[in-house]
Formats: structure tokens, sequence, C-alpha cells
């Protein structure tokens, strides 16, 4: 697994309060940096028994990277936004952009996250069974008798 793929970073400069003049920037006093373990993020997430969900984790600043959840556990599918487009419609979308100060959302080079959890073929596998066929075929049984 590209060790890339899986960890999200960001570094952010420090700006002294006041600058020497009015065109100049103020100086670069330090660095913030964040970095973000994806993956970790969707560990232990579901019950054990369920399975096949895909969980796209994408960020304005243009990443994606999709995961799928099989129980408590978050396999890396690859970079980008990889889903079976047949179920779009079910998406369910989350904003993982808690701050409640609006400038962060306008401040450059500041990614905010969302994710994305679609179904698959494997998770409709587990819930589609043949039961109401087999219940209306017996009752169609019974009151043709």
């Amino acid at each position: 697994v590209d060790i890339n793929a899986i960890i999200s970073e960001t570094s952010n400069p420090r700006q002294h309060q006041t600058a020497t003049s009015t065109l100049e920037l103020p100086p670069v006093v330090a660095h913030l940096a964040t970095i973000i373990s994806l993956d970790h993020c969707l560990i232990n997430l579901l019950p054990d028994n369920v399975h096949g969900l895909r969980a796209v984790l994408k960020n304005s600043c243009g990443e994606a990277h999709t995961y799928e959840l099989n129980g408590k556990n978050a396999n890396y599918i690859g970079e980008g936004e990889l889903y079976d487009e047949v179920f779009e419609s079910m998406k369910v979308e989350t904003d993982l952009s808690l701050h409640i100060n609006a400038n962060f959302r306008n401040t450059p080079g500041h990614c905010l996250y969302s994710m994305n959890i679609y179904p698959s073929a494997a998770f409709q596998d587990i819930y589609e069974t043949n039961s109401p066929k087999w219940i209306a075929g017996g009752l169609a049984i019974i009151f043709t008798a």
C-alpha cells in the first residue's frame, strides 16, 4: 500500500502579528503541521456483520481516497472515488469539517474533509433474499387450492 495514499498532511505557516510595512507580509515564525491517518479513522466504524460498504474520503483540495469497510476493518482500495455508479443515488454524505468559523472555508490551502458512503454489490448480496418470492408462491398455492 502506498503510504502517501493513506495519510493526509497539512502544513500552515504562522506569521508574526505585525508587519514592518503595509506592503509586506508579516514574517513566518512557525509552521503548524497536521498528519491524519485516514484508515485509522475508519477502523471499528461498523459492527462485525456489516460488509461491503465503500467509504470515499475527499477534501476541498481535490484529494479523494476510497476504502472498503468490512465489519471493523477498513481496506484501502485506491486513490480517487472508486465506487459502483449504480449506487450513486444511495450515497450518504457527511461533512467532517467541524469548524464553526466560516473563514476556514475560504482559507487557501486549508482542506475541508467529507465522507461519502456507498453500498456495493457485496453489501447488497447480504441483504437480498428470495423469501418474498417463496412466501408469495406459497400463498398462491394456498388460495388456488
